[in-house]
């Protein structure tokens, strides 16, 4: 009777886990929810002026809000001016990318190559209940072109 109990339980896990994932399919990112739209990643990019202000994007439920994936909206300026690349698979949650939005003018597009994590956090809707979790992907570095 025991061994049926802890094989439920850890079907349990596996299935409410499966969510929280992502996976790579013809050089884009996805989840179980489908793919994950440029928008996402291209918050992460750094301004001509310099902002560099976003360092984390919800993917999926977050409190009672869309995630990233689920957004009206994901990016302000429209998903068709937007595009990535992953150009390293660092770790199994860690890339390195070039996310870029296409500007007006002779540069033809503002570029950074940033390095992202996908991470399982907790988010607190009620101090007195438990915190839920979401996924998200996050900034944690940009890499910087080099004249060698």
């Amino acid at each position: 009777m025991n061994k049926i109990v802890i094989v439920l339980i850890l079907i349990f896990n596996i299935s409410s886990a499966s969510d929280k994932y992502h996976y790579i399919e013809d050089g884009k990112f996805f989840t179980s929810k489908g793919l994950i739209p440029s928008g996402c990643f291209v918050n992460f990019l750094t301004q001509f002026n310099g902002d560099n202000v976003v360092s984390s994007v919800f993917l999926d439920y977050a409190g009672g809000n869309r995630g990233c994936i689920d957004a009206n909206i994901p990016y302000l300026d429209g998903d068709n001016r937007v595009f990535y690349n992953i150009i390293n698979n660092i770790t199994e949650t860690r890339y390195l990318i070039q996310v870029c939005e296409v500007v007006s003018g002779s540069i033809g597009a503002n570029c950074s190559n940033v390095v992202i994590e996908f991470n399982e956090r907790e988010y607190i809707t009620d101090l007195n209940k438990k915190p839920i979790k979401v996924f998200s992907v996050d900034k944690i570095g940009e890499v910087y072109p080099t004249n060698e």
